[in-house]
């Protein structure tokens, strides 16, 4: 990965491999595939937009985090890589680098640059899975003559839900190694969280603090100032908090050089 990385090169690493060729295509196709299933096996009463999107964005919304691991791990193996470079130019390992440059070697601002871009195609790449299960989910509920109520609050709330998901996603694959745990992590820790909320009798407390619970909220009825304000917290923790404490601790995590590290395989 190069130190002045372009978003559109970052947002072509979502599909740099056959591997992540695979795991986007398969995203649209569960989300393609429900929303027929949905909309065609249903009984007449239930052919509605808000349940077709509901379980279309879900759906999608457990794979799109799988991308954006990998977009953030790329960032991780990147600086890896600097330090396996330095070494074979014969600069010593533990020689210490100037106060302006990171422990891989780098600017500060050049590898904030490999975030930044990073997470501009992490929420580019959402976006578009988002406006796809949203246009899925209306064509195949006019295909069959369903519900449109709240149709423009629906077909918003798709991308809003998938630009988490890719937050969690990028948080986790910048925290967690290797990237196959930090996926795992982008399900059972949101979930895990708001299942532990509810054992401990905070249901109130899981529309404010996890993802799974706004996501339930804005497909089950209207959408109230507080609903939306209970959404708005939610992104700011999964989706801007995590980064923000990933980016800080990947930017002070220091590099070791080893036969182990490099670019990720998937």
């Amino acid at each position: 990965m190069r130190e002045a990385e372009t978003v559109d090169h970052a947002l072509a690493r979502a599909v740099g491999t056959t591997a992540r060729v695979v795991l986007a295509g398969l995203t649209l196709t569960v989300g393609l595939l429900s929303a027929f299933g949905l909309a065609f096996g249903l009984p007449a009463d239930q052919r509605t937009l808000a349940t077709t999107a509901s379980v279309v964005q879900s759906l999608m919304s457990v794979l799109v985090p799988f991308t954006t691991v990998l977009l953030a791990a790329d960032v991780s193996a990147s600086r890896a890589s600097d330090t396996s470079r330095a070494a074979a130019t014969g600069r010593p390992a533990s020689a210490r680098p100037p106060a302006s440059t990171t422990h891989a070697g780098r600017p500060p601002d050049a590898a904030a640059g490999s975030l930044a871009s990073t997470w501009c195609a992490a929420a580019l790449y959402a976006l578009v899975v988002g406006v796809f299960g949203s246009l899925v989910s209306l064509l195949t509920t006019v295909a069959v003559s369903g519900s449109l109520d709240r149709a423009p609050t629906l077909l918003v709330a798709g991308p809003i839900v998938q630009l988490i998901a890719a937050g969690v996603g990028s948080a986790f694959g910048l925290l967690i190694r290797p990237p196959w745990l930090a996926m795992i992590a982008t399900i059972v820790i949101p979930l895990g969280v708001w299942a532990l909320l509810g054992l401990v009798g905070l249901d109130g407390a899981q529309g404010w603090l996890t993802p799974f619970a706004g996501v339930q909220r804005v497909f089950a009825g209207p959408m109230t100032p507080l609903a939306w304000m209970q959404w708005l917290v939610v992104a700011l923790i999964w989706a801007v908090g995590l980064n923000a404490v990933a980016a800080a601790a990947h930017l002070r995590r220091p590099v070791r050089s080893s036969a182990g590290q490099g670019r990720p395989r998937t």
